[in-house]
């Protein structure tokens, strides 16, 4: 690793941590053992530093983004396999800082709202894909696949949001996937009346 992602990924976990205007220029070189005249080397400006690690956050996304598949299986399964991998990947380390960092700035930086967007677009799409799929096959009686899919999406990240919120307040996050499961399956159960199978995790 070289120092300018050394540089951005210490600045990351502070803005995580302290809040984005909070994070101080002297404790980031501190941490990564040179002089904040340094930092200067490599941005140009305090506001760069803060666009590359909106760039670095949103190269971690698209990094991860190709480990969904779609197998085929039934809908339960392929949109619990999905919702799984979505909510895993947001609490991979400096995914995790990322995603706490845009959250908390969405109103205030335009960067962050759009890359906030970009985010939850790119799960949107999947579950897109996913619900067109069995739709196309008639195992899902659904008019819209992408009215469907913002409703399956936009719903998820709420129930996701919360269980962060809990997640911080000290309970495990083990707890959290049946209350995932149940969500997929009413949503399955409002488009489909077929039997569905268990799905195990691994």
């Amino acid at each position: 690793m070289n120092t300018k992602e050394k540089i951005i990924r210490t600045f990351l976990e502070a803005a995580s941590n302290e809040g984005l205007d909070k994070v101080s220029l002297q404790k980031t070189a501190d941490k990564v053992a040179i002089q904040k005249a340094s930092i200067y080397s490599h941005f140009k400006s305090r506001e760069d530093l803060i666009n590359q690690m909106f760039d670095y956050g949103q190269s971690l996304i698209k990094k991860e983004s190709s480990e969904t598949k779609l197998t085929k299986k039934d809908p339960a399964y392929e949109l619990k396999s999905l919702t799984f991998w979505f909510f895993n990947l947001l609490q991979e380390d400096e995914i995790e800082q990322y995603y706490k960092v845009l959250e908390a700035n969405k109103f205030y930086r335009s960067k962050a709202r759009a890359n906030l967007k970009q985010l939850l677009s790119l799960f949107t799409s999947r579950c897109e894909v996913f619900i067109d799929f069995f739709v196309q096959t008639g195992q899902l009686k659904v008019e819209n696949s992408e009215f469907a899919a913002n409703l399956f999406s936009s719903a998820l990240l709420n129930l996701i949001e919360e269980l962060f919120v809990r997640k911080e307040n000290g309970e495990k996050i083990d707890e959290f996937y049946w209350e995932l499961e149940e969500y997929v399956d009413k949503f399955v159960a409002l488009f489909t009346s077929s039997p569905r199978k268990e799905f195990q995790l691994t």
